[in-house]
């Protein structure tokens, strides 16, 4: 699979293998990507470092937001009221990436969130 090499914040890239390993236990055939997005980071930041992070609360409270966020999405396609719970589960998702790319980054997260 050829593909686009590109530079991403740590927290973006924890927070895309979080949704792929939740996607994986929802049914859908994403095990490629979860091996390959893990190899890329423990390249790019070592299995020390990996493993401190994919073992860390921070790391945890950003999973718990993505499963929080996947529920309520699903929810929300038969319920036109839980625009706004989707809303703040967004914000505690940023806020979650925040606080992991500054602990194990230690440097500000990129991404700009318009609220």
């Amino acid at each position: 699979m050829n593909g686009v090499t590109i530079i991403i914040d740590l927290a973006e890239a924890m927070d895309r293998l979080s949704v792929l390993i939740l996607k994986s236990t929802h049914g859908k055939d994403v095990a490629k990507q979860v091996e390959t997005l893990i190899i890329a980071i423990k390249k790019s930041i070592g299995i020390n470092k990996y493993n401190k992070v994919i073992t860390s609360n921070e790391y945890g409270d950003l999973a718990r937001c993505n499963r929080e966020l996947w529920m309520t999405m699903g929810r929300a396609t038969k319920d036109e009221g839980l625009g706004g719970a989707i809303d703040q589960l967004n914000q505690s998702r940023f806020l979650c990436k925040q606080k992991l790319q500054e602990k194990f980054a230690k440097k500000k997260l990129e991404e700009v969130k318009i609220r």
